[in-house]
């Protein structure tokens, strides 16, 4: 039996996220860019409020691998003229976090480990999720991701909203994540 069989490829998304200081895109906006992301790759959603993801596991090997397809992907933004951050992870969460953080170095990654270290350095805000529980979290010191995943599951589970819960688990790959 071939080796390929056996071996799974773990999916890869890039993020196409507005700046925080520009104005909210349009649809018109959303949907031109989910338009030009569509020659490099049939998996393309638009995301949150703000964002494009798509994933670009299968597309690797056809464009020449992740540096060159980045490229391309933000030579296509630049023809556009729209003021996006391009993210990259094995998540659309992960790569939708890291797209809105800085600095700009830190903003992709291929593997979970990674994906984890950047994320938990992220401060809770990031996560909108959190928003509902922010007074909590802070009385308690929870002020990063890092810190918010390493608390109690249970007792999140008991103190929180199950969508804090399923955004956490989204965001760092434990979880699937429907997209439309």
């Amino acid at each position: 039996m071939p080796l390929a069989r056996h071996l799974r490829i773990m999916p890869l998304w890039i993020c196409l996220r507005w700046h925080e200081q520009a104005a909210t895109p349009s649809q018109g906006s959303l949907h031109d860019v989910a338009l030009a992301m569509l020659q490099y790759s049939p998996q393309v959603a638009c995301f949150r409020h703000d964002a494009i993801v798509l994933e670009v596991s299968a597309s690797l090997a056809l464009f020449g691998g992740v540096r060159r397809l980045c490229r391309r992907v933000r030579h296509s933004v630049r023809a556009l003229n729209l003021p996006l951050n391009l993210g990259l992870a094995p998540s659309a969460s992960g790569a939708w976090l890291l797209a809105g953080a800085p600095p700009a170095r830190h903003r992709r990654t291929l593997r979970i480990k990674a994906l984890e270290r950047r994320l938990d350095a992220l401060p809770l805000q990031a996560l909108p999720e959190t928003a509902a529980h922010a007074r909590w979290l802070d009385g308690i010191g929870c002020r990063s991701l890092g810190q918010l995943r390493a608390l109690p599951r249970q007792g999140l589970q008991q103190r929180t909203h199950p969508e804090l819960l399923r955004a956490l688990d989204a965001a760092y790959a434990r979880a699937p994540e429907p997209l439309v």
